[in-house]
């Protein structure tokens, strides 16, 4: 008998009738569940359960970046400290976070000279016009996000007007025009994974409208920074769905496709004791944004929620990528996802579902008239709500704070929990905003 024959085709059902009966009664209930996005995860998954159209995108980064985030404090000599200390341990990215009163541009342009790798600005709309000439010439870029100004403070810089027209006089005055947004706010503050592809999608579209039709001829690069939370699979499908979905919008908007991802690990459910789970928490994160996709990856230092990072401690975030990226060959997968039944169709289900949420908020006025009416505020709160209720009766389940914790240390009392409830992020109070 050939080989095309010696075995019977088995279906899906006949698959799942066999692992109920080999598993003890009380797990089945756990071989299902329904995500709060009420995406019905299954014991199996097989060739039934995705569609010729699923398959994962092509665009697919052939390799990352690690990087760091470096934000300027009160401390100007701290900031230039960083910057030494991440060059000097071979980072190949930086993103600089300035204050609006920086002024030490010299002394950024000598620290940062020599430097091969990449160099992001993430500044305001008010920085713009105080940045040097020669920083131009140096191929940095400058990034800035007026929908995330609003989304933070309920404000705009100036107002919605000056502000929109101020950030196409900086699109089109670029040599390299850039779109970013920072959809790292939404998962921060509690958004379902769905929701925040949705809110990237509806807040590109604003920047998007923005351009003159007669300027699609630039190419612009989308920049998209994102962060990544602790449900390992989902955040992997929900990089792949983000990438695949950004570049469907920019091909219907008439734009070449050019997308870098950033991806950082999530503020949202780190604790301030039994501090060394963080660490396992940012290094599953990172592993799922690389097998997601992102083609930047920046790591934060254990410590950040509770006080300001040390040199050790951002010392020990860039190893974690280090490890990653040059020991554990995570630097060498060629679209790992890439048919996992399970993953594709996670993608599909997450991808269907947020471009139906993208697409009823687009026809109903879009990312901006949601936000001042407060709707997605509302979501928001919704999201974030119903994560606390599941973190406080225990279902969540968050290793050492939730299960498996350690009774002879602090990480049992209430000081464990993770910061839920982030005060800089955004602003998801139910009252509209101001327009």
């Amino acid at each position: 008998m050939s080989k095309k024959h010696e075995f019977s085709p088995v279906s899906k059902q006949v698959q799942y009738d066999r692992i109920l009966q080999d598993t003890p009664t009380e797990f089945h209930k756990n071989l299902t569940w329904e995500s709060v996005e009420k995406i019905h995860v299954q014991p199996i998954y097989t060739r039934e359960d995705i569609s010729s159209s699923s398959s994962i995108s092509n665009s697919y980064p052939k390799k990352w970046d690690a990087g760091q985030i470096i934000a300027l404090t009160s401390d100007k000599s701290l900031f230039m400290s960083q910057i030494n200390q991440a060059i000097s341990q071979e980072v190949s990215f930086l993103l600089l976070s300035l204050s609006p009163d920086f002024s030490s541009w010299e002394e950024l342009i000598e620290l940062l000279d020599g430097f091969q790798g990449k160099v992001w600005f993430d500044s305001s709309i008010e920085q713009v016009p105080l940045i040097p000439p020669s920083f131009y010439q140096k191929e940095y870029y400058f990034l800035t996000d007026i929908y995330r100004q609003f989304a933070r403070n309920g404000k705009w810089y100036k107002s919605e007007i000056e502000d929109e027209s101020q950030w196409l006089n900086i699109y089109q005055k670029a040599a390299a025009p850039i779109v970013f947004l920072d959809g790292s706010i939404y998962q921060n503050a509690g958004a379902t994974h769905i929701e925040q592809i949705s809110f990237c999608l509806l807040q590109l579209q604003e920047y998007l409208n923005l351009i003159p039709t007669d300027a699609n001829n630039k190419k612009p690069k989308c920049i998209i920074r994102y962060s990544v939370g602790s449900n390992y699979f989902f955040e992997i499908a929900k990089g792949i769905a983000l990438r695949q979905l950004v570049e469907s919008l920019l091909t219907n908007n008439n734009y070449s496709v050019d997308i870098e991802l950033l991806a950082e690990p999530s503020k949202r459910n780190k604790t301030a004791t039994s501090y060394n789970v963080n660490l396992l928490r940012t290094t599953t994160e990172m592993m799922s944004a690389i097998l997601g996709g992102a083609d930047i990856i920046c790591n934060h230092p254990y410590d950040l929620n509770f006080q300001e990072s040390t040199p050790f401690s951002d010392r020990i975030a860039r190893n974690q990528l280090f490890l990653l990226q040059q020991e554990s060959a995570f630097s060498e997968l060629p679209n790992p996802a890439q048919g996992s039944y399970y993953i594709e169709g996670l993608v599909a289900e997450i991808s269907e579902k947020a471009w139906e949420l993208f697409k009823s908020i687009e026809l109903d006025g879009g990312w901006t008239s949601a936000f001042k009416s407060g709707k997605i505020q509302k979501m928001i709160a919704v999201s974030a709500n119903a994560e606390r209720l599941e973190f406080d009766q225990g279902s969540k389940v968050l290793v050492g704070t939730t299960k498996y914790q350690d009774k002879d240390s602090l990480s049992a009392t209430a000081l464990a929990k993770p910061i839920l409830d982030k005060g800089d992020y955004p602003t998801i109070n139910e009252t509209p905003l101001a327009k």
